[in-house]
């Protein structure tokens, strides 16, 4: 045997032999492309936190078992808010299932960038690291690929089926699970390419050849929802903001710990004797109140040990006395945000790059819109009575009532004072995912997946108007300024104009090439706008149903609005 061309290769229970060119390099072999900075161990992730030791034990230990159990559930979901640290969990995951040999491949999405902001690369990049991971699948990759050249620009589906399972399928019995780990799912464009992925990866389920197990995290968002929805007994779930607060606390706790810890000796080893920090600083006690400070947000203490050890001013006890001042200040939940984060903020930008405030600009959004969202909840009122996740809510315009959507196919009315529920609202055979008041406080619209847009009567409760006509889901629905019609933008790529009052069809708008996401009526409600992942906003005349005017604006929009003067589209 010509041992120059020989690779051995492992993989769980497996040791294969190869010899010949067929196994060479599988990036040279394919020819298809990747989104290269997706991995876990890419370049872009090489400097991107793990989970410290001693924390999240409980958990890591839970999808650890996951991932073993024969028996298990094909997906895993993690979700969880903003800032609980999905992101940091995933990395360890995907890098303990490296070392034990088990993981397969590994995508980590992120909103924006070209490469790994939607699916287009996602089973591509998948495959191709499958191709290392299990050689033996190799070579029905690489006549997928061969047999079409173009596969890697035809569906998902497709994909998934020519360069995932057949090539496992036909690998041979590898006896040993294969992981995938995805991490925020979210941040993936388009909402029916998330749940379309979702519905393709609990199909993986029926290999026979290995044990297939997918590792999911995002946050719970709506298509996310809806995707796992579909997929119901095929998966396993944990939500990050649910796990009980001592634990949470704990692991915060732990990393402030070790952090603080190792600031103060970086400090300690380049400053004189006399200036160094005493042994046991920050103590106990101040763990304590960060932490508490903290929950249920792991990337506050990442953001807070920054800040502390900014090697530009050089002086650690100073600046957590700075953010200890949080404590100390009276008032709202939301000023003291404004006294902990402005200064914050500002030191964080003094004398960087341009390019250096960009970055830490979005960071600093992605802190404070979680704590925002956070301490916002805490002086409102606690709704509660859905049977299924809440979809979608809106304030009435005098902000008296509240309307709620949700999976379990119902609408609720709630006092915004006193958080009582007024009126359940029974119809829809699907799930209501979109809600809006009239401006003249008469009625509530609501949208579901049975095809179907329902007006109520927000005083009694009952059904005034069932709209039917679309022949797919709809994605958005709004009154006009007057109250007199309703506007809803369907997946069938139309948009249509109800009569409020009679619930007749007036006008049904076509022109758009793709799924309708947004609809908004003129203040003088004289005009729709509609958006459309077609990439195009479209100005339609309310009356004759005529297209006035049509601009590409080069992605899909999904929050149209026009200002108060009805002049100016908002996007």
């Amino acid at each position: 045997m010509d041992t120059r061309n020989v690779l051995f290769s492992t993989f769980g229970d497996n040791t294969r032999i190869h010899q010949g060119d067929v196994y060479n390099d599988p990036r040279q072999l394919l020819d298809l492309p990747i989104a290269k900075e997706a991995t876990f161990d890419s370049r872009a992730e090489e400097h991107s936190a793990r989970c410290h030791p001693h924390t999240r034990t409980d958990l890591l230990r839970q999808i650890q078992t996951w991932a073993e159990d024969p028996d298990g559930k094909c997906i895993f979901w993690l979700n969880g808010m903003a800032g609980t640290g999905k992101s940091t969990i995933s990395r360890t995951v995907a890098s303990r299932f490296s070392q034990q040999g088990i993981l397969g491949a590994s995508f980590f999405f992120k909103r924006g960038e070209r490469d790994r902001g939607d699916a287009a690369l996602f089973f591509t990049t998948i495959a191709v690291q499958l191709a290392f991971t299990v050689p033996a699948a190799t070579p029905y990759v690489k006549n997928a690929v061969k047999s079409d050249p173009t596969i890697s620009g035809k569906g998902l589906k497709v994909q998934f089926e020519k360069l995932v399972v057949q090539p496992l399928e036909n690998a041979g019995e590898l006896k040993s699970v294969l992981t995938i780990v995805i991490d925020a799912l979210d941040e993936c464009d388009r909402d029916d390419d998330i749940r379309l992925l979702i519905h393709l990866l609990s199909r993986a389920r029926s290999l026979t050849s290995v044990r297939f197990r997918v590792f999911i995290t995002s946050r719970p968002e709506l298509p996310i929802r809806l995707g796992f929805k579909d997929i119901q007994g095929t998966y396993q779930d944990v939500k990050l903001h649910q796990i009980p607060e001592p634990v949470v606390e704990h692991d915060i706790a732990t990393f402030l710990r070790h952090e603080l810890a190792r600031i103060r000796d970086d400090f300690n080893s380049q400053i004189f004797d006399d200036l160094r920090l005493s042994s046991d600083w920050p103590g106990e006690q101040v763990i304590r109140i960060l932490s508490r400070m903290a929950i249920p947000l792991f990337i506050f203490a990442t953001t807070l040990c920054r800040f502390v050890e900014d090697q530009e001013y050089l002086n650690p006890a100073g600046q957590l006395d700075r953010i200890l001042e949080y404590e100390a200040t009276g008032g709202t939940e939301l000023n003291k945000l404004d006294v902990t984060y402005l200064p914050i903020l500002n030191q964080l930008l003094l004398y960087k790059t341009e390019r250096s405030k960009t970055s830490i600009t979005n960071d600093f959004r992605k802190v404070v819109g979680s704590i925002v969202e956070t301490a916002w909840s805490q002086c409102q009122q606690t709704l509660e009575g859905h049977s299924s996740y809440v979809t979608s809510v809106a304030f009435s315009a005098d902000s008296q009532l509240v309307a709620s959507g949700s999976d379990d196919y119902t609408v609720r009315i709630w006092s915004a004072a006193t958080g009582e529920c007024q009126q359940t609202l029974k119809g829809h055979s699907g799930s209501v995912n979109s809600v809006t008041f009239s401006a003249d406080l008469q009625y509530v619209a609501s949208r579901s997946y049975d095809d179907t847009v329902r007006i109520w009567s927000a005083a009694t409760g009952e059904c005034q108007q069932t709209l039917k006509g679309h022949s797919d889901c709809i994605y958005s629905v709004a009154f006009s300024a007057d109250s007199q019609l309703v506007a809803s933008g369907s997946y069938n790529n139309t948009v249509r104009i109800w009569s409020a009052a009679t619930g007749e069809c007036q006008q049904t708008l076509k022109g758009h090439s793709d799924s309708v996401n947004s609809v908004a009526f003129s203040a003088d409600s004289q005009f729709v706008a509609s958006g459309s992942y077609d990439n195009t906003i479209r100005i339609w005349s309310a009356a004759t149903g005529e297209c006035q005017q049509t601009t590409d604006i080069g992605n899909p929009s999904s929050n149209l609005s026009f200002d108060c003067q009805g002049i100016t589209l908002k996007l």
